[in-house]
């Protein structure tokens, strides 16, 4: 049983990482970064919610956490989503899904790259074709997609 409520969890946050893609899309004109203003301030009382509902308190962190923790958000929430809705102004939201879907890619590269990881034959079969099969479908992009908004949604 615990199991299956694992995979019910992890579909849940891929569903809802994909719509970030959709939601993205609809909110790129209004601009990458009061857009992120908007998404953190419907985020805080969330979470100040859940930390409340579950008995949880914030805890203390000591100076270098606080730093690494500053360059996290920094990286992850604020760059992830400034160079998505940015990627989106110049793509389609199905390319930018297909690109962003890539996540497992990149995070196996990094790991080989800069923790020396040792991936098996099968690791590296699933980064040929999921980089295959994002090569192909942004290749001779149609309907609205360019190569500079592949490469911002990319960099996301």
């Amino acid at each position: 049983m615990r199991s299956i409520r694992g995979y019910v969890q992890l579909s849940f946050a891929m569903a809802t990482v994909g719509s970030t893609v959709v939601a993205g899309k609809w909110m790129a004109d209004i601009g990458p970064f009061t857009a992120n203003a908007l998404r953190l301030g419907i985020a805080l009382p969330a979470f100040m919610l859940a930390l409340r509902w579950s008995g949880q308190t914030i805890p203390r962190l000591c100076r270098h956490d606080r730093w690494l923790l500053v360059a996290q958000a920094a990286a992850g929430s604020v760059g992830f989503t400034a160079f998505l809705l940015l990627g989106l102004r110049l793509t389609s939201a199905a390319t930018a899904g297909v690109i962003t879907g890539t996540l497992p890619v990149v995070a196996l590269l990094l790991s080989v790259l800069l923790l020396g990881e040792r991936p098996g034959w099968r690791a590296w079969l699933a980064v040929v074709l999921a980089a295959g099969g994002v090569l192909y479908m942004t290749a001779g992009a149609q309907g609205g997609s360019s190569l500079g908004g592949n490469l911002l949604v990319g960099a996301a």
